[in-house]
C-alpha cells in the first residue's frame, strides 16, 4: 500500500477537525480494537495512515494497546465459549507477539483460542500463521515449517492464506540456503500478480536471481544473516554481515550487506555506526548500487528519530533530493522535511 502522505495528511486533519496540521499538540489516544465492526483489514490500512501523519506533521498518536487486550479480556470472559472469546484471544496473542514481543504469552493465547470449539476455520489457519511465525522468531525451523505447512496445504483456507503460508515456506528455505526450493515455491506464488504476497515474492525472486549467480557462498551468508535478523539477534546478524564483506567486498551484494549492517546497527541503538555504515556504501559503490537514495534516507530517519538532530536529518535529506530527485522516496523526504522545519502543509 502506498501513500501521498501530504494529499492523505491534509484530508484526515481536516476530518479530524485540526485547524493546524503543523501544530504541536499532545498525543491522540486511540485504542486498537480489530473487531466490534471493524475487521483486521481495516486497521492493517488505518494504521499506516497514522504513520503518514506523524511522519508529515507534529501530530503524534498514543496507541493503546494494553487498553485493548483488557477490552478482549473482558469480552472472552463475559462470553465464554463463543466465536467472540476464541476472536479475543487470537487478538490478545498478535497484541503479545507484534507489540511487546511477549512470545511466550502469545502462544498460550493462540492455544486459548484454538481450543474453543466454535472457532472458524479461517480463525484457525491464521493461529497456525502467527505460531508459524513465533517459532520462526526464535529459530525453531521445523517448527515454523509444520506450521506454514499445515496452512499451505489444507482445504478451505483463503487465498491470501494460502499465499502468505507459501511464502512463508519460501523464505524459510532462503534462509538455509535451499534457493532452488525457494524459488519453486515463489514461482507459484507470483503465477498471480493480483496475490497480496505477489509483491514480496517478485521482491525476493529477483534478489536471488540477481545474486545467486555471482555465487551462491555469498548469497547463503547473507541469507544467514538476513535470518538472524528475523530472529531480532542483532549482534550476531551485523557479526555474519560485516565478516561477508570482509571475506567478498567485490560480490554483487555488498551494497545490501552495507545496507542490512547499517539497519542492525540502528535498531540497536548504534546510532553514529550506522551513519557509518550508509555512508559507507555511499562512497565505495556510488557507481554501482541501486540503494543509494535509501541510504541517504536511511542516514535522515537516523539523525531524525535515533540522535534527535534536526539539523542534521534535514540536511541528509535534502542532500538526497538533490541527489536522487526522481526516487520514489521524496514525497515522504518533503514531507519530512516540512513536519521538522514546522513549514504550513
Amino acid at each position: 500500500m502506498t501513500f501521498d502522505h501530504s494529499v492523505t495528511t491534509i484530508r484526515l486533519t481536516s476530518a479530524l477537525g485540526w485547524k493546524n496540521p503543523t501544530a504541536a499538540a499532545a498525543p491522540y489516544p486511540i485504542g486498537i480494537l480489530a473487531g466490534e465492526g471493524v475487521g483486521p483489514e481495516v486497521i492493517r490500512a488505518c494504521l499506516p495512515l497514522l504513520e503518514a501523519i506523524e511522519s508529515a506533521t507534529p501530530h503524534r498518536f498514543d496507541l493503546r494497546y494494553g487498553g485493548a487486550i483488557a477490552y478482549f479480556r473482558t469480552v472472552a470472559r463475559d462470553f465464554p465459549g463463543t466465536v467472540y472469546a476464541a476472536q479475543s484471544h487470537y487478538q490478545i496473542g498478535r497484541i503479545q507477539s507484534e507489540k511487546y514481543f511477549d512470545l511466550d504469552g502469545a502462544l498460550s493465547s493462540f492455544a486459548e483460542a484454538a481450543r474453543a470449539p466454535v472457532a472458524a476455520p479461517t480463525l484457525r489457519f491464521d493461529i497456525a500463521m502467527r505460531e508459524g511465525e513465533i517459532h520462526l522468531t526464535r529459530g525453531d525451523s521445523a517448527s515454523a515449517a509444520s506450521s506454514f505447512a499445515s496452512v499451505a496445504s489444507a482445504p478451505g483456507t483463503t487465498p491470501d492464506q494460502s499465499d502468505e503460508a507459501s511464502f512463508r515456506l519460501a523464505e524459510l528455505e532462503y534462509f538455509h540456503g535451499n534457493f532452488d526450493a525457494a524459488m519453486n515455491r515463489l514461482g507459484a506464488i507470483t503465477a498471480n500478480l493480483q496475490a497480496d504476497f505477489a509483491n514480496n515474492a517478485i521482491r525476493l525472486q529477483s534478489f536471488v536471481e540477481e545474486h545467486r549467480a555471482s555465487g551462491e557462498g555469498a548469497l547463503r551468508q547473507y541469507a544467514k544473516g538476513d535470518y538472524l535478523l528475523r530472529q531480532r539477534k542483532l549482534g550476531d546478524a551485523e557479526s555474519v554481515f560485516r565478516d561477508l564483506l570482509a571475506r567478498a567486498p567485490s560480490a554483487t551484494l555488498a551494497d545490501d550487506v552495507l545496507l542490512r549492517i547499517g539497519q542492525a546497527e540502528a535498531a540497536s541503538g548504534q546510532y553514529d555506526d550506522a551513519v557509518a555504515a550508509y555512508e559507507k556504501l555511499l562512497q565505495e559503490y556510488k557507481e554501482t548500487s541501486t540503494h543509494l537514495d535509501r541510504a541517504r534516507f536511511s542516514i535522515g530517519e537516523v539523525y531524525q528519530f535515533g540522535l534527535k538532530d534536526p539539523a542534521k536529518a534535514i540536511a541528509a535529506y535534502e542532500q538526497m533530493l538533490a541527489d536522487y530527485p526522481r526516487s520514489v522516496l521524496t514525497s515522504l523526504v518533503r514531507a519530512r522535511i516540512r513536519a521538522l522545519r514546522g513549514d504550513a502543509l
